[in-house]
């Protein structure tokens, strides 16, 4: 019997000490922001694998705050190759993709609120945003929390084995289904023959 009063003792002293934390948050709006601000960095450290203390080489910190590399989309396009390519009676393979746009980059937003009374005695809030950077050792830029794709524009599949009919609606469908775009969007031809060297 003792052993449950102490535990809802200790349960409830609990429940006061969050409803005075929080009142004390409410009270003090300021506080609220070093609070934010807190929980942003320690998601930026965990997010960029760094200790809280440790030092970086500037090397590490320009790789942890740099954007994707451009190449992204020339990556995609050799994967999408490599996989092409292993298709029975295709052959040598080479894949083009345009896109409509280039990666958008989305980055966290440092929001800073401030209340100012007029001489009437109202009250008004302003409120301004910015991105939210990192700055470390060889490394100042914004926190990314998303990128997002650019969308496909078009397709074009260049493959020795395009000749064939079956081969080539194999290619179709298969690029249709790896970047979820219509037919319309894929253009599949037949590779050139490859000129044979003459005789030296």
């Amino acid at each position: 019997m003792a052993g449950k009063e102490s535990q809802s003792s200790v349960a409830k002293g609990w429940r006061d000490m969050q409803r005075s934390f929080f009142a004390t948050l409410k009270a003090h709006p300021k506080l609220q922001y070093v609070l934010y601000a807190s929980i942003v960095l320690i998601i930026a450290l965990l997010y960029f694998g760094a200790p809280p203390f440790g030092k970086r080489t500037p090397n590490e910190a320009q790789a942890s705050a740099s954007p994707a590399p451009p190449d992204a989309t020339a990556s995609l396009e050799e994967r999408l190759t490599a996989t092409l390519s292993r298709i029975a009676g295709v052959g040598r393979v080479e894949v083009l993709i345009s896109y409509e746009s280039s990666p958008e980059m989305v980055p966290a937003m440092s929001v800073d609120k401030q209340s100012e009374t007029d001489t009437a005695g109202g009250e008004s809030q302003r409120e301004s945003s910015e991105p939210f950077t990192l700055r470390g050792e060889g490394s100042d830029g914004p926190f990314v929390l998303m990128e997002i794709e650019p969308r496909v524009r078009g397709v074009i599949v260049v493959a020795e084995g395009a000749g064939d009919i079956a081969v080539r609606m194999q290619l179709q469908n298969a690029v249709q289904t790896a970047l979820d775009i219509p037919a319309s969007k894929v253009d599949v031809l037949p590779m050139a023959p490859q000129p044979t060297p003459a005789p030296p």
